[in-house]
């Protein structure tokens, strides 16, 4: 193989994700993060409402970072799609029309209404969440440090979301729903900025590193913002260079919005293309955005073939987007193993020469059920209904009583054990062709290592079999030239011990700790490595055959058979 790059998205994880407060809501401190009790009514109904969360028999459905978000809040979403406060005396709301998430504008948007207690009239609001850079265009109000407020959390690694309400008055309700997406989704009242915590999984630092250790190069590709992406990948040291450029479209000053190499703090700024493109690479850790990505190819197709098995980190992409990253680095020669774990990623999960699909909400171990002692059951419990029936009417009420008892225990403890864990798998697990029910990685360093063993197990089978014909025609030649020939015991014999090579192989029970690294990529070092231990075995073959032939004394004749003979 040339290389394997091994697309791992361990920032995705959402079962860790962690509501830990709204900022930027007062502007004498900026750095401050309110908590629940201290959010304005405006921020609280659109983290309430702006969702796609379904009631469905008693449990909540939908995304894991909405019901993070609806329960930092103590806020629960009942039936019609109806959401109160467990708490307080703030008026239900009910939400009357979604237009749902688009990876492709970055935002979604609800129309809600509820009753104004003071007025006692139905008043409709408009609630909307997206990237913050996204939704700035359409405040009508924000704060003048909005860019450095969310910048800042971004570099500390936490998800950003910018939040926006408008109201939209006294309407009708036929009115509400006839309103286009167009039509709300402007003129908005700036209501804070969402921030998600998403802890790294306590094995992912140590499985990057071995994945990074076996000669593999680890890339992420995910829709969030480059600073939170870039700050994860330091955490997970695959960008270990000191110096990081995102290449983005801002604006510089009073000059018009471009397209340029930035660093993560902004302080140096490169162009686009620079003059030394090997020294760039060499110095760089590189982050493309999903906007970086579609101007590279419609302006300079390139230059962003130049940069594809370089850059570490591909933010703020869409799910086409991915799978044509996919694709092309298969095109540029490259074998990519791909991890994903939600139905933006399925594209990418099908075209990837290895797809594996983890399933949200998975835990990190395989958790053992305990067992049920074998003391404990007994006879009894292997009786039908009958014999346990036959069986009661011999013993006395009370031992009778106690007896089912302990039978229901019994037979409960055993259908608890037999249980099988149910698994719900997601979209992504239809395209991949491995699925894990762990959400560790763990699986990336399992897949390569048994097709890593089953490499080295097939190589060494050719290795076996060359020797073998090269030893053996050697030995042929070797016997013939003193005229003896071996019997067919002999050559039985032989071929067992040839087989029995195979069998310990192919039988091996070792258990490997690490990705070991061979260069079995490399054909003319492995061929010439082959040939150069065929010419020891060989020379060690002649050393003995001289050996033998400088011990047997001269005068003795060899029983030759007839064919053998040699004559003047």
């Amino acid at each position: 193989m040339e290389s394997l790059e091994t697309l791992v998205s361990v920032f995705e994880s959402m079962d860790t994700d962690r509501t830990e407060g709204v900022a930027g809501l007062t502007s004498n401190e900026s750095k401050k993060i309110s908590s629940p009790s201290d959010l304005p009514l405006e921020t609280t109904q659109v983290m309430a409402t702006c969702h796609s969360l379904v009631q469905l028999d008693d449990d909540l459905v939908g995304d894991p970072l909405e019901k993070v978000t609806i329960k930092f809040i103590d806020w629960s979403l009942i039936k019609n799609d109806n959401v109160c406060p467990k708490k307080g005396k703030h008026p239900a709301i009910k939400i009357v029309q979604r237009f749902h998430f688009s990876s492709a504008l970055k935002r979604m948007s609800v129309i809600a209404n509820y009753i104004n207690p003071t007025t006692n009239e139905s008043q409709y609001i408009v609630t909307t969440k997206g990237a913050p850079e996204t939704l700035k265009t359409m405040y009508k109000n924000f704060p003048e440090n909005y860019d450095e407020i969310y910048l800042n959390l971004s570099r500390k690694g936490a998800r950003v979301i910018a939040l926006g309400r408008k109201n939209l008055g006294n309407i009708s309700l036929q009115e509400a729903k006839d309103l286009k997406r167009d039509d709300v989704e402007k003129d908005l009242d700036f209501a804070g900025f969402l921030i998600i915590s998403t802890p790294l999984k306590p094995d992912s630092k140590a499985l990057i590193k071995e994945i990074i250790d076996s000669s593999h190069r680890v890339v992420m590709i995910t829709g969030d913002a480059p600073l939170t992406a870039c700050y994860v990948a330091k955490e997970l040291n695959f960008m270990q260079r000191k110096r990081s450029l995102i290449l983005s479209k801002e604006k510089d000053g009073d000059f018009e919005p471009e397209f340029k190499w930035r660093s993560i703090d902004r302080e140096n700024i490169l162009s686009i293309e620079p003059d030394n493109i090997k020294k760039f690479l060499k110095n760089y850790d590189l982050c493309l955005t999903g906007d970086a990505v579609t101007y590279l190819l419609d302006n300079n197709e390139k230059l962003f073939n130049k940069l594809l098995p370089f850059v570490k980190v591909w933010a703020r992409v869409a799910p086409k987007q991915k799978e044509f990253i996919i694709t092309s680095m298969r095109a540029q020669g490259y074998y990519v193993l791909m991890c994903g774990d939600g139905t933006n990623d399925v594209g990418a999960l099908k075209h990837a020469d290895a797809g594996i699909a983890l399933i949200a909400n998975a835990p990190l171990t395989v958790t053992k059920q305990p067992s049920v002692p074998k003391q404990s059951i007994n006879k009894e419990n292997l009786l039908g209904p009958r014999q346990q029936r036959g069986l009661n009417r011999k013993l006395q009420p009370m031992d009778a009583k106690s007896k089912m008892t302990e039978i229901r225990r019994i037979i409960d403890e055993m259908n608890e054990q037999d249980k099988a864990e149910i698994v719900k798998l997601g979209d992504a697990s239809i395209a991949a062709p491995f699925t894990s029910k762990l959400s560790s990685i763990k699986c990336v360093c399992d897949i390569i290592k048994q097709g890593r063993c089953t490499l080295v197990t097939t190589l060494q089978m050719f290795k076996i079999l060359a020797l073998n014909a090269l030893i053996l025609a050697y030995c042929q030649s070797v016997l013939y030239l003193d005229g003896v020939r071996m019997s067919d015991s002999q050559a039985t014999i032989q071929s067992l011990l040839l087989s029995g090579c195979f069998l310990f192989i192919s039988r091996s029970n070792r258990k490997y700790s690490s990705l070991f690294c061979i260069d079995c990529d490399n054909s003319a070092f492995y061929t010439l490595r082959l040939k150069i231990k065929d010419l020891l075995d060989v020379l060690k073959i002649f050393i003995l055959t001289s050996g033998a032939h400088l011990i047997l004394r001269r005068g003795d004749t060899l029983d030759t058979p007839v064919e053998f003979v040699r004559h003047d």
